[in-house]
Protein backbone atom coordinates (compact mmCIF):
# COMPACT_ATOMS: atom_id res chain seq x y z
CA UNK A 1 0.00 0.00 0.00
CA UNK A 2 1.43 3.40 -0.97
CA UNK A 3 0.27 6.76 1.01
CA UNK A 4 0.17 9.57 -1.53
CA UNK A 5 -0.09 13.18 0.04
CA UNK A 6 -0.92 16.90 -1.35
CA UNK A 7 -0.05 19.68 0.84
CA UNK A 8 -1.85 22.86 0.60
CA UNK A 9 -4.07 25.22 3.24
CA UNK A 10 -8.27 24.13 3.32
CA UNK A 11 -11.11 26.73 2.45
CA UNK A 12 -12.06 28.49 -0.98
CA UNK A 13 -9.55 31.72 -0.66
CA UNK A 14 -6.69 29.18 -0.68
CA UNK A 15 -7.92 27.06 -3.60
CA UNK A 16 -5.57 28.53 -6.79
CA UNK A 17 -3.26 29.71 -4.27
CA UNK A 18 0.68 28.66 -5.65
CA UNK A 19 1.05 26.83 -1.93
CA UNK A 20 -1.90 24.51 -2.81
CA UNK A 21 -0.31 22.63 -6.00
CA UNK A 22 -0.28 19.80 -3.68
CA UNK A 23 -3.97 19.61 -3.18
CA UNK A 24 -4.13 20.28 -7.14
CA UNK A 25 -2.06 17.44 -7.47
CA UNK A 26 -4.12 14.97 -5.65
CA UNK A 27 -7.39 16.42 -7.46
CA UNK A 28 -5.82 15.68 -10.43
CA UNK A 29 -4.72 11.92 -9.56
CA UNK A 30 -8.32 11.27 -8.70
CA UNK A 31 -10.04 12.33 -11.02
CA UNK A 32 -7.78 10.17 -13.67
CA UNK A 33 -8.84 7.30 -11.51
CA UNK A 34 -12.61 7.35 -11.74
CA UNK A 35 -13.08 10.44 -9.08
CA UNK A 36 -13.30 8.55 -5.83
CA UNK A 37 -15.35 9.53 -2.35
CA UNK A 38 -12.90 11.85 -0.46
CA UNK A 39 -14.10 11.39 3.67
CA UNK A 40 -13.46 13.55 6.27
CA UNK A 41 -10.80 11.88 8.82
CA UNK A 42 -7.64 11.83 10.04
CA UNK A 43 -8.27 15.66 10.21
CA UNK A 44 -8.55 15.70 6.38
CA UNK A 45 -9.54 13.99 3.28
CA UNK A 46 -8.84 10.87 2.55
CA UNK A 47 -10.02 8.16 -0.41
CA UNK A 48 -8.44 5.01 -1.77
CA UNK A 49 -7.37 3.79 -5.80
CA UNK A 50 -6.94 0.90 -6.65
CA UNK A 51 -4.16 0.65 -9.54
CA UNK A 52 -4.53 -2.83 -11.60
CA UNK A 53 -1.88 -4.63 -13.56
CA UNK A 54 -4.03 -6.32 -16.04
CA UNK A 55 -1.80 -6.96 -18.87
CA UNK A 56 1.24 -7.02 -16.63
CA UNK A 57 2.91 -4.37 -18.23
CA UNK A 58 2.46 -0.81 -15.65
CA UNK A 59 5.32 -0.89 -12.73
CA UNK A 60 2.90 -0.89 -10.01
CA UNK A 61 -0.16 -2.65 -9.05
CA UNK A 62 -2.37 -2.31 -5.97
CA UNK A 63 -3.76 0.44 -3.44
CA UNK A 64 -3.21 3.90 -3.22
CA UNK A 65 -4.15 6.01 -0.56
CA UNK A 66 -4.60 9.68 -1.35
CA UNK A 67 -4.91 12.17 0.88
CA UNK A 68 -4.88 16.03 2.00
CA UNK A 69 -4.16 17.24 5.28
CA UNK A 70 -7.18 19.91 6.62
CA UNK A 71 -5.06 21.44 9.50
CA UNK A 72 -3.22 24.13 7.27
CA UNK A 73 0.26 23.48 5.73
CA UNK A 74 2.23 24.29 9.03
CA UNK A 75 0.59 21.03 10.87
CA UNK A 76 0.80 19.14 8.02
CA UNK A 77 2.85 16.53 9.91
CA UNK A 78 0.11 15.58 12.38
CA UNK A 79 -2.79 14.64 10.13
CA UNK A 80 -0.22 12.62 8.11
CA UNK A 81 1.06 10.72 11.22
CA UNK A 82 -2.33 9.79 11.79
CA UNK A 83 -2.61 8.33 8.40
CA UNK A 84 0.28 6.48 8.72
CA UNK A 85 0.23 5.05 11.91
CA UNK A 86 -3.49 3.83 11.08
CA UNK A 87 -2.13 1.86 8.06
CA UNK A 88 0.70 1.02 9.22
CA UNK A 89 2.61 2.70 6.25
CA UNK A 90 6.12 2.41 5.59
CA UNK A 91 7.91 5.68 5.54
CA UNK A 92 9.80 4.51 1.93
CA UNK A 93 5.80 4.31 0.82
CA UNK A 94 5.12 7.70 1.86
CA UNK A 95 4.63 10.37 -1.83
CA UNK A 96 4.32 13.82 -0.51
CA UNK A 97 3.77 16.62 -3.13
CA UNK A 98 4.29 19.78 -2.54
CA UNK A 99 5.13 23.24 -4.02
CA UNK A 100 8.51 24.47 -4.28
CA UNK A 101 10.15 27.93 -4.53
CA UNK A 102 13.75 26.84 -5.99
CA UNK A 103 12.10 25.62 -9.16
CA UNK A 104 10.95 27.41 -12.12
CA UNK A 105 6.90 27.01 -12.66
CA UNK A 106 6.26 23.94 -14.51
CA UNK A 107 9.52 21.97 -13.33
CA UNK A 108 9.48 18.92 -11.19
CA UNK A 109 11.94 17.19 -9.31
CA UNK A 110 11.56 13.89 -7.12
CA UNK A 111 13.74 12.51 -4.51
CA UNK A 112 13.74 10.38 -1.48
CA UNK A 113 14.63 12.12 2.07
CA UNK A 114 16.68 15.23 2.15
CA UNK A 115 16.15 18.71 3.86
CA UNK A 116 12.82 20.67 3.76
CA UNK A 117 14.47 24.18 1.95
CA UNK A 118 12.21 26.28 4.64
CA UNK A 119 8.81 24.54 3.70
CA UNK A 120 6.88 24.73 6.82
CA UNK A 121 4.69 22.05 5.98
CA UNK A 122 7.74 19.76 5.19
CA UNK A 123 9.05 20.61 8.43
CA UNK A 124 5.90 19.63 10.25
CA UNK A 125 6.05 16.45 8.41
CA UNK A 126 9.89 15.62 9.44
CA UNK A 127 8.81 16.63 13.28
CA UNK A 128 6.09 13.98 13.46
CA UNK A 129 6.89 11.37 10.33
CA UNK A 130 10.43 11.04 9.52
CA UNK A 131 12.35 12.50 6.70
CA UNK A 132 13.06 9.55 4.52
CA UNK A 133 9.56 9.94 2.47
CA UNK A 134 9.39 10.85 -1.16
CA UNK A 135 9.09 14.41 -2.06
CA UNK A 136 7.42 15.36 -5.29
CA UNK A 137 8.41 19.06 -5.54
CA UNK A 138 6.87 20.87 -7.82
CA UNK A 139 8.12 24.54 -9.11
CA UNK A 140 6.21 27.70 -8.64
CA UNK A 141 9.03 29.99 -9.12
CA UNK A 142 10.54 32.58 -6.86
CA UNK A 143 9.94 36.52 -6.36
CA UNK A 144 12.96 38.71 -6.77
CA UNK A 145 12.60 40.22 -3.27
CA UNK A 146 12.90 37.66 -0.24
CA UNK A 147 10.00 39.89 2.20
CA UNK A 148 7.58 39.14 -0.79
CA UNK A 149 8.09 35.33 -0.29
CA UNK A 150 5.24 34.96 2.51
CA UNK A 151 2.56 36.71 0.33
CA UNK A 152 3.83 35.09 -3.36
CA UNK A 153 2.84 31.71 -2.28
CA UNK A 154 -0.56 32.63 -0.78
CA UNK A 155 -0.86 34.37 -4.61
CA UNK A 156 -2.72 32.67 -7.65
CA UNK A 157 -0.70 31.54 -10.89
CA UNK A 158 -1.28 33.38 -13.95
CA UNK A 159 -3.18 32.29 -16.66
CA UNK A 160 -0.18 31.15 -18.93
CA UNK A 161 0.92 29.91 -15.87
CA UNK A 162 -2.15 27.83 -14.91
CA UNK A 163 -2.00 26.18 -18.16
CA UNK A 164 1.80 24.91 -17.73
CA UNK A 165 0.77 23.57 -14.61
CA UNK A 166 -2.49 22.06 -15.55
CA UNK A 167 0.23 20.18 -18.08
CA UNK A 168 2.66 19.19 -14.82
CA UNK A 169 -0.47 17.55 -12.96
CA UNK A 170 -1.38 15.96 -15.99
CA UNK A 171 1.89 14.16 -16.30
CA UNK A 172 2.01 13.43 -12.40
CA UNK A 173 -1.74 11.61 -12.81
CA UNK A 174 -0.74 10.04 -15.97
CA UNK A 175 2.71 8.62 -14.72
CA UNK A 176 1.52 7.81 -11.69
CA UNK A 177 2.28 3.76 -11.53
CA UNK A 178 6.00 4.91 -12.40
CA UNK A 179 6.18 7.29 -9.64
CA UNK A 180 5.05 4.60 -7.27
CA UNK A 181 7.69 2.21 -8.63
CA UNK A 182 10.34 4.56 -7.74
CA UNK A 183 11.66 5.27 -10.82
CA UNK A 184 12.41 8.70 -9.96
CA UNK A 185 14.92 9.53 -12.41
CA UNK A 186 13.76 8.05 -15.60
CA UNK A 187 10.45 10.09 -15.35
CA UNK A 188 12.20 13.36 -14.49
CA UNK A 189 13.78 12.55 -17.72
CA UNK A 190 10.43 11.81 -19.83
CA UNK A 191 8.80 15.11 -18.05
CA UNK A 192 12.06 17.18 -19.74
CA UNK A 193 11.42 15.29 -22.88
CA UNK A 194 7.76 16.48 -23.00
CA UNK A 195 7.73 19.86 -21.77
CA UNK A 196 10.68 20.48 -24.43
CA UNK A 197 8.29 19.47 -26.93
CA UNK A 198 5.33 21.57 -26.02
Amino acid sequence: MKLLVGLGNPGVKYQDNRHNIGFKAIEAIANRYGNPNFQDKFDGQVAKIRIENKQKTMPFNGQVILFMPMTYMNNSGIPLSKVVNFYKILINDIYVIHDDLDLEVGRIKIKQGGGNSGHNGLFSIDSYVGKMYNKVRVGIGRPEIKAMVSNYVLSDFTNHESEEMQVVLNFIADKLPELLNGEFVNLMNLFALHMHKL
